[in-house]
């Protein structure tokens, strides 16, 4: 599984419920997650903590 993550200042969307974004993350060429980059770094925390659960 390939994932990237994109951060820029302003990144248009195109998307009426969120039109400007900060971070973009991209899983297997899809978009996964669209927000700022506080939100971005949540959501990681958030993956990488459920991952982890499971393996415990």
């Amino acid at each position: 599984m390939s994932k990237k993550i994109f951060y820029c200042n302003r990144i248009n969307t195109l998307n009426e419920e969120c039109p400007h974004a900060q971070a973009i993350l991209v899983s297997d060429g899809r978009i996964e997650f669209i927000g700022t980059r506080e939100a971005l770094s949540r959501y990681i925390y958030i993956y990488i903590s459920s991952k982890l659960k499971k393996l415990i």
